[in-house]
C-alpha cells in the first residue's frame, strides 16, 4: 500500500509539473522562438512571392528565374555548411552577420531596373542568408529546447505563417522591405540571445562524423526525407497555385 502511494504522489506531482510547465518558461527561449518564426517567415514569403526582390514593376529580365536562383543559392549554402561544419560551428556571430547582410538583398534589388542582374543577385544572397540563419536557429531548438521540441516547432511555424500572412496587406511596393524586416528582426534577435543568454555559450561544437554516428544518419533515412519533402512540395505548390487546377484537384490533395 505504502508503496502505490507513493507511486500514486509521485504521479500526481508530474502531472502538476507539467500543468504548470508554462509558469517557468525561461522569456529567452520564448525570444528565441519568435525570432526562428521570423527567419521562417522569411523563407516562406521569398518562396511564394513572386515580386520579392523589387516589388511590381521592378525587373523583367530574367523574372523567372529568380526562385531559380533562390532554391540554387540555399542548397548551395546548405551543402558549404555541411562540407564545413567543423569549422563554421565555432563562427556562430559571424555566420549571423553574413545572413543579415544577405538579409539586406532587397536594397540592392531596387536598381534592378537599371542593372537587371542585380535581381538575379538579390535572389542569391536571400537563398544563403535563409539557408545559415535557418541552420542557426535550428540548432537553437534543437539544443536548448529538446524537451519542449514539439511546441517550439509548432509554435515557431505558426508565427512564421502569421508573420508570412501579414505581407498580403501590404502594398506590392513595399513587399521587399516587409520581408527584409523578417529577416533583420530574425538576426537581431540571434545577435541579441548570443550576448545576453548564457545558455548560448553551452551550444556544443560536435565533429561533424561523430554526429551523424549519433544520429545514425545513413543513405536509407536520407533518401526517405528526400522523397517525403518532394511530395510536400508538389502538394504545396498545387495548394499555392489554385489558377492551374480546379477545386476538386486541390481537395483530394
Amino acid at each position: 500500500m505504502d508503496r502505490e502511494g507513493l507511486k500514486g504522489a509521485s504521479s500526481k506531482a508530474k502531472r502538476r509539473e507539467k500543468r504548470n510547465e508554462w509558469l517557468f518558461v525561461n522569456p529567452y527561449l520564448v525570444a528565441g522562438v519568435v525570432g526562428a518564426s521570423f527567419c521562417f517567415a522569411w523563407f516562406f514569403s521569398v518562396l511564394t512571392t513572386s515580386d520579392f526582390v523589387a516589388g511590381p514593376g521592378g525587373t523583367s529580365f530574367g523574372s523567372s528565374l529568380l526562385h531559380p536562383v533562390f532554391v540554387a543559392a540555399l542548397l548551395f549554402a546548405y551543402a558549404v555548411l555541411w562540407l564545413l561544419s567543423n569549422r563554421l560551428q565555432t563562427h556562430r556571430v559571424a555566420l549571423a552577420v553574413i545572413s543579415l547582410v544577405c538579409g539586406a538583398a532587397p536594397l540592392i534589388g531596387v536598381f534592378s531596373g537599371a542593372f537587371p542582374a542585380l535581381g538575379l543577385a538579390a535572389a542569391a544572397l536571400s537563398g544563403a542568408g535563409v539557408a545559415v540563419l535557418a541552420t542557426l536557429w535550428v540548432e537553437f531548438v534543437c539544443v536548448l529546447m529538446k524537451v519542449q521540441i514539439r511546441a517550439a516547432v509548432a509554435s515557431m511555424l505558426a508565427l512564421s505563417f502569421l508573420w508570412y500572412a501579414g505581407t498580403v496587406f501590404v502594398d506590392g511596393r513595399f513587399v521587399p522591405y516587409a520581408i527584409m524586416l523578417y529577416a533583420l528582426a530574425s538576426v537581431s534577435t540571434y545577435l541579441f540571445l548570443q550576448v545576453r543568454f548564457s545558455l548560448m555559450d553551452d551550444l556544443p561544437a560536435v565533429d561533424a562524423a561523430e554526429s551523424d554516428e549519433r544520429l545514425q544518419i545513413t543513405w536509407k533515412p536520407s533518401l526517405l526525407t528526400v522523397m517525403g519533402s518532394v511530395a510536400q512540395g508538389f502538394a504545396l505548390y498545387w495548394l499555392l497555385t489554385p489558377e492551374v487546377h480546379t477545386f476538386g484537384v486541390s481537395a483530394a490533395i
